[in-house]
């Protein structure tokens, strides 16, 4: 992927995921697929799901979460981690 030629940097891009169900395979899934730090650079990713599922599937596999939480209808665009969870757990 060749992001240079269309003069976008990682940071430009955003790329949001929902982590399906709960109670699935999705929340482990999704952390697996960002655990990758050369995943995380070549864009900004929005999980959108629940913070709750995602740090249990992260403690699962032995890792710290990479992530930032923000309560859904707090995020925007300008959030300053590579990955951050709209929470929807209210």
């Amino acid at each position: 992927m060749n992001v240079s030629s269309n003069n976008l940097v990682g940071n430009d891009i955003v790329i949001g995921i929902t982590m399906g169900d709960p109670g699935g395979v999705g929340p482990e899934i999704v952390v697996k697929a960002l655990a990758d730090p050369m995943v995380r650079r070549l864009a900004k990713f929005i999980i959108f799901g629940l913070d709750e599922p995602l740090e249990y599937a992260a403690d699962m596999i032995e890792m710290q979460p990479f992530w930032l939480r923000h309560p859904h209808e707090k995020l925007s665009r300008d959030y300053p981690r590579q990955v951050a969870v709209a929470d929807y757990d209210e």
